[in-house]
């Protein structure tokens, strides 16, 4: 199982990335940040209830042990591609945007002994001038896309559940994204 020492990385710094990597931190877990341009990043964080804190993150030097990919969907292919010569060989890879992916291309590129999953959010934030803002409370599907991610759930599971939690897992994240569309082409008329 996975505990607060585990060391995982988070790429980018959108706000579902900075909302996952402040909740992490102030829950304990050892989490830093896979920048373009490596370096240490400060944030103010706002939760949704209570004070803001300022938060500092580590730039990351090698992905670690579990990695999450919060990144628009045309960006998930290229950053995986990119940074597959760098992950160990046991890394749990979780992959994470508003579009519908292409399973089958991304599970093509992680090796046999890789957890690869695959995470659809409600919860809202938004990037601030100086940091994230959690503007809304939500909740979290995840899906395991291979047999070494099943095997590894007791270990990912937890490290969601405080990042984007509450956080529910599922054998078929498909029906969870078709949904996801549906509300957000309600709320986002073409």
């Amino acid at each position: 199982m996975a505990s607060a020492q585990t060391q995982s990385s988070i790429v980018g710094q959108g706000a579902i990335g900075l909302l996952a990597a402040s909740r992490l931190q102030l829950a304990g877990w050892a989490v830093d940040l896979w920048l373009r341009q490596p370096k240490p990043l400060r944030i103010d964080f706002q939760p949704l209830q209570g004070p803001g804190q300022s938060l500092n993150f580590a730039a990351c030097q090698q992905p670690a042990e579990l990695l999450f990919i919060p990144v628009k969907a045309y960006a998930a292919l290229p950053c995986l591609q990119q940074l597959q010569p760098l992950l160990q060989p046991g890394t749990q890879i979780v992959i994470s945007h508003n579009g519908m992916p292409d399973l089958a291309t991304l599970q093509r590129h992680v090796t046999v002994n890789q957890g690869l999953w695959f995470l659809s959010t409600s919860q809202a934030a938004m990037r601030t001038a100086t940091g994230v803002r959690h503007t809304g409370a939500g909740s979290s599907v995840l899906a395991a896309l291979n047999d070494t991610a099943l095997s590894s759930q007791p270990k990912v599971e937890p490290w969601l559940n405080t990042a984007l939690g509450p956080l529910t897992i599922t054998a078929d994240i498909q029906p969870a994204l078709w949904r996801k569309l549906a509300i957000n082409a309600a709320i986002n008329p073409l």
